[in-house]
């Protein structure tokens, strides 16, 4: 009876592992994608609109130079997203301890 009991418990840990785990990755994809969205924006639109305005760079030009922001942009926004995933995924899932038995 007891490793039966031992056997459901282990199933539903592993089950609880993969949600937490699910939640806590989705929410640091999009985190950490807006942000370096948001870090390489402002810095390539404050480096390069004067360039594009005045001179008319090429597209491939831009690019290259938003690619060259982006490990840059890395830096900041991997620690920051695994910040704000663990709180969100952390306050989302506050209420639902209220109403557990």
């Amino acid at each position: 009876m007891s490793t039966a009991i031992a056997t459901y418990s282990a199933r539903v840990v592993k089950i609880l592992d993969r949600y937490v785990s699910s939640q806590i990755l989705t929410t640091l994809i999009w985190t950490v994608c807006m942000l370096s969205l948001m870090l390489v924006v402002a810095n390539a639109m404050r480096q390069l609109l004067e360039l594009l305005m005045t001179h008319g760079l090429p597209w491939s030009y831009i690019l290259s130079f938003i690619g060259d922001l982006l490990p840059f942009s890395m830096i900041y926004s991997i620690p920051w997203g695994v910040l704000l995933a663990v709180l969100l995924v952390s306050i989302f899932a506050s209420p639902s301890r209220a109403t557990a038995p």
